[in-house]
């Protein structure tokens, strides 16, 4: 199982061979495909390319819709009629088949993050989906944290991977600079995530809790000792988010 979903009676289970629903009142398991978009002579389901087809990455609950990342696009399903919309490549402004491995819903917009193609935003609206850039490289995902939407890219050479804030509206990416006065601008090969908070600011590192967001400057300063003072972190993992910090207390609780 590669993600869980559940909604009122039901648990959806993300598979490498497809979605499946698991009734709780008696257990009973249905499949429901994934690959009616393809051509019939290609599904083949003991084939090692239709499972592939059919390979779930994550998994959103919207209402009575569930939002599904694939191996090679975003689906979306009604769980009452079993209606199913699954996004072509031209619908999600891919090269090809894309993995997407995180979905993000809100209430105007549905964001979807691709480990091979970088991040998309598809507008309830209008039903249309944009590629999320910066200076024609992808952005990537990280949540949204207070109200912020975060994400990384990558600035070049030679500082490589930055943090940066996206414009739920514009699209406009900002990456965070780093305010070291020992050091110059280091280089960091990410990908960044988010940790949590540190005397109330927001936390972000490569591998662990080493920089404070200060919004006032809009740069990212180190945290001194940052891995020594990472069990006084207020660390938790808002809904949406791909991963956090999580420590656990002496009375067991995390």
């Amino acid at each position: 199982v590669l993600a869980l979903a559940a909604r009122g009676g039901e648990i959806w289970a993300g598979t490498a061979k497809g979605l499946f629903r698991v009734m709780r009142k008696d257990w009973r398991v249905d499949h429901q495909p994934l690959n009616e978009d393809i051509p019939l002579r290609e599904r083949r389901g003991d084939s090692w390319r239709d499972q592939r087809n059919q390979l779930v990455s994550t998994l959103a609950v919207d209402g009575d819709w569930l939002w599904i990342g694939t191996y090679r696009n975003v689906q979306v399903l009604n769980t009452r009629t079993f209606e199913l919309r699954s996004f072509t490549t031209q619908d999600l402004k891919t090269q090809g088949t894309a993995s997407f491995d995180f979905i993000l819903l809100e209430a105007d917009y549905v964001w979807a993050d691709s480990s091979d193609a970088g991040l998309r935003r598809y507008d309830r609206t209008s039903e249309i989906w944009e590629v999320v850039t910066f200076k024609h490289k992808p952005a990537r995902l990280m949540g949204s944290i207070d109200g912020v939407l975060y994400g990384y890219v990558d600035v070049g050479e030679p500082f490589r991977a930055r943090p940066c804030i996206i414009d739920r509206q514009t699209l406009a990416v900002t990456p965070i600079p780093i305010d070291d006065p020992s050091h110059t601008e280091q280089c960091f090969n990410g990908p960044f995530g988010y940790f949590g908070k540190f005397n109330g600011k927001h936390v972000f590192g490569p591998t662990y809790p080493a920089f404070t967001y200060d919004d006032t400057s809009g740069k990212l300063r180190p945290i001194p000792d940052a891995r020594s003072k990472a069990g006084t972190l207020e660390s938790h993992i808002p809904d949406g988010m791909r991963g956090g910090f999580v420590r656990q207390d002496a009375a067991g609780t995390l």
